[in-house]
């Protein structure tokens, strides 16, 4: 069957299409002129000269595009994360100095997995070297394996920074004194975590297993002005929270290694005979659960009262408290409690939970 022919406006522009025509005399005047020139002593120079002058032109562009490249690259991460490798080795460096513990675990990260707190001994040009723990048993099966790593480096006027980066393990031995170690891929990302005072987080209400809350001036005290050590003394607690007990009058709104952030009902206040103020001391019990080691984790707190207010909505009080003591109990009397104070980098078991709390909450949510 013959096919049909264009039809319409399809049809003219069909018939004004040209077909390709090379001009064969053409090109091969232009094939000459080349053979000429390039033949030719007096303009050889000038062809090696325009040659060197387009290539060197291509050099310029590709490195200014890298450059560009680079520099989009650069701006384009996140707060708070590194890809330089002199920097990334100027933070290792302060971390060594300063003998910061690196926690290790395995990835990918499961609850039942728990972190190791290793030493950093030594940062090579290409990997760094941990030491672990006596209790760990390291092995060939560790070999090639991907670990997570976090770390926190103290700086000027009490802050304290907060680093995660991810590695592999290339090298596992023991030394002549039977220490084992680890060997590990120098890190190309380093996480920033958070860059304050401490890291702060608002963890979901099931890590919280209780709270107690008693005003100070209202217990007894000891010579130096303290709680009296027996805690059977202190008689029923302010504020209480009990898991899955409706009417929690008291909720922790975020917490770090040295603070929390309470939030109180109004109705718990409202016609009872509690004056909080400004500079107050109150004694928090806090239970938290710790999900790697499948338990809880219990403190003592003495606090101040930092600030105070009111939401404008509910009505309900706000309480900024900082952490001034930690109470230990007493190993000749479960009911007595001692007093430590609380130094600038906070309650260490409470940084380390709060930082793994927070990486958690990065892995699953994307948090920053």
């Amino acid at each position: 069957m013959r096919p049909k022919e264009p039809q319409g406006m399809i049809l003219p522009f069909v018939q004004q299409t040209p077909t390709p025509n090379f001009d064969r005399p053409f090109l091969n005047e232009v094939k000459e002129s080349f053979h000429r020139l390039w033949n030719n002593p007096d303009a050889l120079p000038y062809l090696v000269a325009t040659f060197l002058a387009v290539g060197i032109v291509i050099i310029l562009g590709v490195l200014y595009n890298q450059f560009v490249s680079r520099r989009r690259y650069r701006s384009a991460l996140p707060a708070g994360w590194f890809v330089d490798p002199g920097k990334i080795r100027e933070i290792m460096e302060t971390a060594l100095d300063q003998r910061s513990k690196i926690e290790m675990r395995f990835l990918p990260a499961e609850p039942s997995r728990r972190s190791t707190s290793c030493s950093l001994l030594e940062l090579g040009v290409e990997a760094l070297t941990l030491e672990l723990p006596d209790y760990v048993e390291s092995g060939p099966s560790w070999l090639h394996r991907e670990v997570e790593c976090f770390f926190r480096v103290p700086e000027e006027k009490g802050q304290i920074s907060f680093y995660r980066f991810t590695s592999v393990i290339q090298n596992v031995s023991r030394t002549v004194d039977g220490f084992a170690q680890a060997e590990l891929a120098f890190p190309k990302l380093l996480h920033n975590h958070q860059k304050r005072n401490f890291l702060r987080i608002a963890p979901p209400a099931y890590l919280f297993l209780g709270v107690a809350m008693w005003l100070e001036r209202r217990l007894p005290t000891d010579e130096h002005g303290c709680p009296a050590a027996n805690l059977s003394s202190w008689g029923k607690p302010m504020f209480t929270y009990i898991p899955d007990k409706n009417g929690n009058p008291v909720r922790i709104a975020n917490i770090s290694a040295g603070g929390l952030r309470l939030d109180i009902e109004r109705s718990a206040v409202k016609g009872r005979e509690i004056e909080l103020r400004v500079s107050d001391r109150i004694v928090i019990l806090l239970d938290l659960y710790d999900p790697e080691l499948e338990r809880k984790q219990r403190f003592w707190l003495r606090c101040r009262v930092q600030n105070m207010q009111e939401d404008y909505d509910t009505r309900n009080l706000e309480l900024g408290v900082q952490f001034v003591s930690v109470g230990r109990l007493a190993e000749d009397a479960d009911r007595e409690v001692r007093w430590h104070d609380v130094g600038e980098d906070g309650i260490e078991p409470l940084a380390v939970w709060v930082m793994q709390r927070h990486l958690e909450l990065f892995r699953e949510k994307g948090l920053d």
